[in-house]
């Protein structure tokens, strides 16, 4: 059913992975030759593609899994799988920052706020209490069908 905690953990997981477009997670550096001007721009999910792929393909993965609560087990497996993916747009995000030469930002820099990086560890968070939910709910369904 929908009405489980499990739900809100998936939706909650979706919901963070979603605002990593509207959040900074670095400081892209741009310098021309001869000018000794730098230009900084945020980084976001929206600005490499190949992120904005995943980040994309993530939050509709989580409320997709939502919708599976029939299939338990399908459901637990396809939440490991986008633990997984979150764990790679963490590492992504933090290579364009920090080892493709831009500024690696978490926090309050001057007036705007960086946590960009921390948003897919928080979803990975909801998306463990998710998979504790299914996981008890399962076990609950098994230790009911012996009993008959």
């Amino acid at each position: 059913m929908i009405q489980r905690k499990q739900s809100i953990w998936f939706f909650l997981a979706a919901l963070i992975t979603a605002i990593t477009f509207f959040l900074p997670f670095g400081i892209n550096q741009v310098s021309t030759l001869g000018i000794s001007t730098i230009t900084e721009t945020d980084l976001n999910a929206k600005s490499p593609i190949l992120l904005t792929i995943l980040v994309s393909a993530t939050t509709l993965f989580s409320l997709v899994i939502l919708f599976l609560y029939k299939n338990r087990s399908l459901q637990m497996k396809l939440t490991w799988l986008n633990i997984i993916l979150n764990l790679g747009i963490t590492a992504y995000m933090y290579y364009i920052t920090t080892l493709a030469g831009n500024k690696l930002a978490i926090g309050l820099v001057q007036t705007q706020l960086y946590i960009g990086l921390l948003l897919p560890i928080l979803s990975i968070f909801f998306l463990i209490l998710a998979f504790n939910g299914v996981k008890s709910d399962d076990n609950l369904v098994k230790s009911t069908d012996r009993l008959r």
